[in-house]
């Protein structure tokens, strides 16, 4: 299950534009990083997403930062860049439907974090 946290100043980005992304970015996500290797599949359920706004005390020069974390596959990091590069241009489309195609939106960053691990329900 894919992890996403989204961490956003409220200055610079408005609740409603956190809603819709919050919304669209599950499909964004597991259509980029699927992969064919058992267990690499995603659907959009699969994908958490959990947003919070920046503090006081947070510095940051941008008002926009998602880090996505979810397992590895050889498959998954032999293209990573371009997987990343394609998570980064449909937020760049939604923002650019969110804002009107106006230039005004919230400087931002996408890191995808890919690592062995194992996900267990209790």
């Amino acid at each position: 299950m894919p992890v996403v946290n989204i961490r956003y100043r409220s200055a610079h980005i408005a609740e409603n534009e956190i809603v819709q992304l919050s919304y669209k970015l599950p499909g964004i996500v597991a259509e980029a990083l699927t992969c064919d290797e058992p267990g690499g599949e995603l659907l959009p359920s699969e994908v958490a997403i959990y947003p919070t706004r920046f503090s006081e005390l947070d510095r940051s020069a941008y008002g926009l930062e998602i880090t996505i974390e979810l397992n590895q596959y050889e498959s998954r990091l032999a293209n990573l860049d371009q997987r990343a590069h394609h998570i980064a241009y449909n937020i760049r489309k939604l923002f650019n439907d969110i804002y009107g195609g106006r230039a005004v939106r919230p400087k931002a960053w996408v890191w995808v974090r890919v690592c062995p691990g194992e996900w267990v329900e209790i």
